[in-house]
């Protein structure tokens, strides 16, 4: 295994859930596994991980197919901001 692969991965399936989320808000845990193909226990711990940045934010409870209501996830709206310059 290559040097930095590991931390490599991690940077672009936390790229992934924050543009999924991004996209798709708002949008249950399971919904970012299911449409992503990332494990759930690697999405719940990203989700944890851009909670704690202040990044994503838990919401209402969402509708339930069988089990319990999921925890809907948004964009933090604000103390953020993007700034892009085309030279």
């Amino acid at each position: 295994m290559e040097r930095g692969t590991f931390q490599l991965m991690k940077s672009v399936n936390k790229s992934v859930v924050l543009n999924k989320i991004r996209l798709a808000e708002p949008i249950s845990r399971a919904q970012i596994a299911k449409e992503t193909g990332i494990t759930p226990p690697t999405v719940s711990t990203i989700v944890k991980e851009l909670i704690n940045e202040n990044l994503v934010e838990e919401s209402i409870l969402g509708e339930s197919k069988g089990g319990r209501k999921p925890t809907m996830l948004l964009l933090k709206r604000n103390g953020h901001h993007v700034i892009g310059i085309d030279a």
